[in-house]
């Protein structure tokens, strides 16, 4: 699932960063990795959900796939250096396909809607968090819940 492989990346992303304390391998059942390991689910969580919530409003911006392989390829060409398949692999555990279909388009989807709404005189931030607190969202994630009052991920009490 797209949960489950971008949280493997997450991880993965901060052992090779040694973005948390402690040295050597991650050892994410332990209980002082607990807390950020759940921090990292509720992000990664959140991400999913604010991209579902844009796919799902797509009529909002007329000409969009025009748009969005516009600001795909505008993507893809500032970080086309940097990108290669051993870099993601090691960064990420992903190839340049997945890291593409991961991250990249989602990212030019939201650059997309932000510049549309620029366009026509819209706020696209004030949008967004109106959708959010309408969006109908279930998280079957034990731990996890959204709360559309703060249109986020809220961890839950274990």
């Amino acid at each position: 699932s797209d949960f489950y492989s971008n949280l493997a990346a997450a991880k993965k992303f901060y052992e090779s960063q040694k973005l948390y304390t402690g040295s050597g391998a991650a050892d994410w059942s332990s209980p002082e990795l607990e807390p950020l390991e759940r921090n990292i689910r509720s992000a990664v969580l959140q991400n999913l959900v604010e991209d579902r919530i844009l796919i799902s409003e797509i009529g909002q911006v007329s000409d969009l796939k025009r748009l969005l392989a516009e600001n795909l390829g505008q993507i893809l060409s500032q970080v086309s250096n940097d990108l290669t398949n051993e870099g993601l692999a090691d960064l990420y555990g992903w190839d340049i396909r997945t890291f593409k279909k991961r991250v990249l388009e989602p990212e030019a989807r939201r650059k997309t809607f932000f510049e549309s709404f620029a366009r026509q005189g819209r706020d696209f931030n004030e949008w967004f968090n109106n959708a959010k607190r309408s969006a109908s969202v279930r998280i079957w994630l034990p731990g996890f819940e959204w709360n559309s009052d703060k249109e986020q991920v809220q961890i839950t009490a274990r």
